[in-house]
């Protein structure tokens, strides 16, 4: 399903994101932008497998965590 909300750019709101979360924010901020977990490894210089596991809520680095808050912290 995943794919289908990168093509369309859309997240349903049956899926009820919460982007209070990190994990949330970042799995929102992929789907609407269309971006797979590639490109936003790259903006955020992140193995693609390690964007990934964060979004699932997988175990993960204290560094990871800082470098995503960055990231979004230098876009606004």
């Amino acid at each position: 399903m995943h794919k289908a909300y990168i093509f369309l750019c859309h997240i349903p709101k049956t899926l009820k994101i919460d982007e209070a979360t990190l994990q949330e924010k970042l799995f929102g901020y992929r789907i609407k932008n269309g971006f797979t977990y590639l490109e936003v490894a790259k903006k955020i210089v992140l193995d693609k497998s390690t964007i990934a596991k964060f979004e699932r809520n997988g175990g993960f680095k204290i560094e990871t965590q800082e470098k995503i808050e960055k990231y979004f912290l230098n876009m606004n």
